[in-house]
């Protein structure tokens, strides 16, 4: 379980949620102890280290990169999926979904979730990796109180461009091809996409603490990093 433990006062980061600054002292209170930090990174997209970065993936031939196709939507989806269960086998915070679970999480919002946000990587026609970003949209959907009603949902689409800020929330490689500037490509691929609707700014986030390759992507990328969650431990 875990909770965040700074920045009350900011909007949470879609798909996550906002809580309470008192719920930390209750994990701890209750015998639970710290066990997990979790990084969030913002990058400068107009950054020297950013651009240096972006020029050099820019460069990389080797590698096939496309954006999420609706026409494919499932066949996409499921390419994704296995890929993420493959990447993240070793990460203490993830478990392997299945098909059905996956579409239950992006179905929803398939008309208002622009293809750019996620691409995927080919090396020799072969799916290798990919990158999910997700737009901010909780200043339009806190004007609609949970009530989800037709005229809301036609508001959704119609101001579905006006989110407030953007984020990656994944990034995965297929460990035997690791080492070889996909992850960085896959990146900056999303990034320039928010970059050309005028975002200067993008997070990336959550990050384990001991997953070193992300949070050294993250860093060449120019992100500024800090601890803005806990997950929490207790043996029962």
């Amino acid at each position: 379980v875990g909770t965040p433990i700074t920045d009350f006062d900011q909007e949470p980061e879609v798909p996550y949620f906002w809580f309470p600054p008192y719920y930390p002292d209750y994990f701890l209170k209750s015998g639970y102890a710290v066990k997990y930090p979790l990084w969030f990174y913002k990058i400068d997209l107009d950054s020297e280290p950013y651009l240096e970065t972006l020029q050099k993936a820019q460069r990389k031939n080797d590698v096939e990169l496309r954006f999420l196709d609706k026409n494919k939507w499932v066949e996409d989806l499921e390419t994704i999926r296995q890929l993420m269960n493959a990447t993240f086998e070793e990460e203490w915070l993830c478990c392997k979904f299945d098909l059905e679970e996956y579409l239950e999480f992006f179905n929803p919002i398939k008309p208002i979730y622009e293809p750019e946000n996620v691409v995927i990587a080919f090396v020799d026609q072969k799916p290798v990796g990919y990158v999910i970003g997700m737009p901010i949209w909780n200043r339009i959907l806190r004007h609609f109180k949970g009530k989800l009603s037709i005229l809301n949902l036609i508001k959704i689409v119609v101001l579905r461009k006006k989110y407030s800020s953007v984020g990656l929330i994944c990034i995965g490689v297929l460990p035997e091809f690791g080492g070889r500037g996909i992850a960085t490509a896959l990146a900056t691929k999303l990034f320039e996409f928010y970059r050309q609707q005028g975002f200067s700014e993008a997070s990336y986030y959550f990050v384990n603490d001991d997953n070193y390759p992300s949070h050294n992507l993250a860093k060449k990328l120019g992100g500024k990093g800090k601890v803005l969650a806990h997950a929490y431990d207790k043996e029962l």
